[in-house]
């Protein structure tokens, strides 16, 4: 019997990426600019043995920086919290580190096999991410007040649309439809973005 291999090409979007120094871009929130410090994640594993989760960041450019956490096996929930910003905590290629200004793809790897770095997992088992999730320098403070809530409101809703319009030219200023969607613009939606300008 033939093997046939399918791939499948997913659009890529190389005008977006996250300033991970500056996630709120020109919006300045109240008590300052704020960065992400810290990728956080909290997960449950099931198998035979403990397992080597690989988690990598990566730009625009494909510069990196990544680490490995050993995942108990148990049925309780884990936390992980990697500071990237330590450069005790990450490796990166010599020539190829990344710019956290275009930080663009998070991925998480199990690697059945990699003798250069001693890891061998376990080919059974079954890992749950139940949340994913970012930490910033600076905590994010509750409305004191019904003018407070609108300002949040106005701020969000104005970076969704920054951070979410199109910036191809035949389509420039057109906002996405979701935020997970980066190929399905509204027309519908240039009548809430028209208020902003």
């Amino acid at each position: 019997m033939e093997r046939v291999s399918y791939f499948v090409t997913v659009p890529y979007f190389p005008e977006y990426n996250l300033d991970l120094d500056n996630i709120d871009g020109m919006l300045i929130e109240p008590g300052g600019a704020r960065s992400f410090k810290e990728i956080c994640l909290e997960l449950s594993y099931q198998g035979a043995e403990d397992l080597y989760l690989r988690i990598e960041l990566k730009d625009t450019q494909n510069g990196i920086r990544y680490t490995r956490y050993k995942i108990k096996n148990s049925t309780e929930h884990q936390k992980i919290y990697w500071n990237f910003r330590d450069a005790d905590s990450y490796s990166f290629p010599s020539d190829n580190d990344l710019d956290l200004h275009k930080a663009k793809q998070l991925i998480f790897i199990i690697e059945r096999n990699n003798f250069g770095d001693y890891i061998i997992n376990s080919d059974k088992g079954s890992i749950n991410f139940h949340r994913i999730w970012f930490s910033s320098d600076k905590s994010e403070t509750k409305p004191q007040s019904d003018e407070e809530y609108i300002d949040l409101v106005e701020r969000r809703t104005y970076q969704y649309f920054l951070d979410w319009s199109s910036r191809k030219s035949p389509s420039l200023g057109i906002p996405q439809d979701r935020s997970n969607f980066g190929d399905l613009l509204t027309v519908g939606g240039i009548g809430f973005a028209l208020p902003l300008i």
